[in-house]
């Protein structure tokens, strides 16, 4: 596996515990994981996020489905595929709480962000950190207790959470104008919870900041002189 070095994502206790977990229960023999070094992180991903990118910005996109044609439509040979993560209402992408079945039973590898790692079947728990090309690999026991190791079955789902009711009503509100006349029952429906929050005669204020959580789009976070679409724009970037 290849990953740029991103300890939010690629290079953290988690990951390599998965990978060590699957190891541990014959899912593979081994599994070797290496980062790209500082200076030369851009590989063929970054080319095929360009390709959807230069696509998007022709576009119109006003729904999950279109944001899917898009990047369907970026290459003429099919390189970049949409994955849909759901089929109607029903999610068919689960999320396992893996940071939960982990937590008790794996420790963190000291000095992580500098090392490339493999993992072999002869040597279950154990991950062999590398720093360099020719260096000498450091072996390191991720188990906290050698004798307890995680079982095989997976770990719990996490549903998905939702929209909150501020969420909601704030698309429907605010963001539907915008939005194609097909598109506007499956982006922005009327909710069919009760609004939360009242709206001031100022149609971009809230007088309970509360109810609308951390990523809401509240008079705060925007500058005085940004007019009304420019708000919008900021919204959709959010």
């Amino acid at each position: 596996m290849h990953c740029d070095n991103c300890t939010g994502q690629n290079k953290n206790k988690f990951v390599l515990s998965y990978l060590a977990w699957r190891v541990i229960h014959g899912l593979h023999k081994s599994i070797t994981l290496n980062f790209l070094i500082t200076g030369h992180t851009k590989f063929s991903p970054d080319w095929c996020f360009g390709l959807i990118k230069q696509k998007f910005r022709k576009s119109r996109v006003c729904s999950v489905a279109e944001l899917a044609d898009v990047v369907q439509q970026s290459t003429v040979t099919d390189v970049n595929l949409a994955q849909p993560t759901m089929d109607g209402e029903e999610n068919i992408v689960q999320q396992y709480n893996w940071h939960q079945k982990f937590n008790e039973t794996y420790k963190a590898v000291i000095g992580i962000k500098k090392y490339h790692f493999r993992f072999c079947h002869k040597n279950p728990g154990v991950v062999f950190c590398k720093e360099y090309r020719d260096s000498d690999e450091v072996e390191v026991c991720l188990l906290k207790d050698v004798n307890v190791v995680p079982t095989a079955d997976l770990p719990l789902i996490i549903p998905p959470p939702g929209l909150t009711a501020a969420r909601q009503w704030y698309l429907f509100e605010k963001i539907c104008e915008f939005c194609s006349d097909e598109t506007q029952d499956a982006t922005c429906p009327r909710p069919t919870v009760e609004k939360p929050c009242h709206i001031n005669e100022h149609p971009d204020e809230i007088t309970d900041r509360t109810c609308l959580g951390p990523t809401a789009l509240l008079p705060h976070h925007i500058n005085e002189n940004q007019n009304h679409d420019e708000m919008i724009d900021c919204e959709l970037i959010r």
